[in-house]
């Protein structure tokens, strides 16, 4: 990149006043780049005073950006002076972990948006800054439906994880996977506590046990698989080459005994491809070959949202706007955000995980049972409601630090939280985080959920939201702390 150049004003960014100025890493290789850098813009934040005020995340890759920036400003309100923190991803859409940096002061009280550039030494996150408002914005709730969208049958989680690294590559620190696809980010807050927040990127679903003579596909579970609403449900059939559509059969209401109410098993189940013969299906299909119902996301009335596999993309997307969160306020403490593997299938992402971290706290955030709805049997006894927050689980797994801080933070930033007995285990990714190498101080928080394990769970997003604010807040409220550990 020529030192006359300067990225913002070749996106049409207003009037550019002064030269750009590279951060330190950058400054070193500034001869050797090129013009084309320019497209690797990846988002900006605008920030007033002290503090971030809001963020751009929307790929800023051409001129028609320039009024994504000058729109963004109007509509955060600010007057005279604000910033545009701007990143450059110097892979043109595949981030590294090499970033560069600019801080542009942008009059948003002009007509037209006027920027003249500084350069920001160093490689630091966001500035500090206090609490914004964190509604699900446009780029947020794209990430959740790209996640939701994405195939990830227990052991096969790769698509959804790539998704779900590829947006926290644009805030994190540093961003790992290990050789069984567990993800981790990082944000780096310096000498606080260490603080893992984690989801489970893994869903239920089937798998392709074998194939008959006439082509049709036996199936066995993956995990908690409802064998009650998997009949006549068209799927995909994930295969080397590509989804394959097909059909779980279901006898016609016209021709089955109406007396027998019994359920098949999902081994008794068998897909139709359409294929003639077993050679037809081979040639189509693999023995192993994972299988997931094929369910769009869709939005009800409100904040509600109705989706497969909300059981655990919902946590994994707290956990990346958890990171991204505590990243905007400046927190000291370090957050890791993980997303596991195979949490379906017996924890295993987290055991993995817990023992490699071996963080001061661990948060494993996943669904929960709601109770609100005329389906649920009565002689389960909970509180939990869409949309009256996260639920704080307490008893067993849960350390009542760890319990104390979150439900402290809460009442602190004026977030509602329901609460939830745990007296045995709380079948999340926390069973495994709490007992790692010598036991790490864990809870789970819950986001309430209608008709869980099934095609068609239900979620409030704005719970989402809360959820990824109070874990933020409590990253941010930990600096300083020594210690999770129980006091006698």
């Amino acid at each position: 990149m020529s030192s006359d150049r300067d990225p913002l004003s070749d996106l049409g960014i207003g009037r550019v006043a002064a030269h750009l100025a590279l951060d330190e890493e950058a400054r070193d290789d500034e001869e050797a780049e090129n013009d084309e850098e320019a497209e690797g813009l990846r988002f900006a934040t605008a920030t007033a005073g002290r503090g971030v005020v809001g963020l751009i995340r929307a790929p800023l890759v051409d001129r028609r950006d320039a009024d994504v920036v000058a729109r963004f400003v109007a509509e955060c309100g600010l007057e005279g002076e604000a910033i545009v923190y701007v990143e450059l991803d110097d892979s043109h859409g595949c981030p590294s972990s090499r970033r560069r940096k600019w801080v542009a002061t942008v009059d948003a009280s002009a007509a037209t948006t006027a920027t003249k550039c500084r350069g920001r030494s160093g490689s630091g996150g966001f500035f500090p800054a206090p609490a914004a408002p964190t509604d699900m914005h446009d780029d947020q709730r794209e990430f959740l439906s790209d996640l939701l969208a994405t195939a990830s049958p227990s052991g096969f989680e790769t698509p959804a994880q790539r998704v779900w690294v590829e947006y926290v590559e644009r805030f994190a620190d540093d961003v790992r996977t290990d050789d069984y696809g567990n993800a981790i980010a990082v944000y780096d807050g310096g000498d606080g506590p260490e603080i893992a927040v984690g989801g489970h990127a893994d869903e239920i679903g089937f798998v392709v046990s074998a194939i008959n003579s006439d082509g049709y596909l036996h199936l066995a579970p993956v995990g908690g698989s409802d064998k009650s609403v998997s009949k006549a449900r068209q799927v995909h059939v994930h295969t080397a080459d590509g989804p394959v559509n097909g059909v779980i059969g279901q006898a016609a209401i016209h021709v089955r005994d109406r007396d027998d109410t019994e359920y098949d098993d999902i081994e008794e189940m068998t897909v139709d491809v359409g294929a003639a013969d077993e050679a037809a299906a081979r040639d189509l299909v693999d023995v192993g070959d994972p299988v997931t119902i094929a369910q769009s996301p869709s939005p009800l009335r409100g904040s509600l949202l109705t989706a497969r596999g909300l059981d655990n993309r919902a946590g994994i997307w707290v956990a990346a706007e958890t990171l991204r969160r505590a990243a905007e306020r400046g927190a000291e403490s370090t957050v890791y955000a993980v997303s596991t593997v195979q949490e379906e299938v017996g924890l295993s992402g987290a055991k993995m995980v817990g023992y490699d971290l071996d963080p001061d706290a661990a948060v494993a955030v996943d669904v929960t049972h709601a109770s609100d709805h005329p389906e649920f049997p009565g002689d389960k006894h909970n509180e939990i409601a869409l949309g009256d927050g996260p639920v704080v689980a307490r008893g067993s797994t849960n350390h009542t630090a760890v319990v104390d801080a979150v439900r402290d933070t809460a009442a602190d930033e004026g977030i509602d939280v329901q609460l939830q007995a745990t007296g045995i285990r709380t079948g999340t990714d926390a069973d495994a985080f709490y007992t790692a190498r010598g036991g790490v101080p864990s809870l789970n928080l819950g986001l309430p959920n209608r008709y869980m394990h099934t095609p068609a769970e239900v979620v409030d997003t704005d719970d989402l939201d809360a959820a990824a604010d109070l874990l933020a807040s409590f990253a941010a409220n930990a600096a300083g702390r020594e210690s999770f550990a129980v006091e006698f």
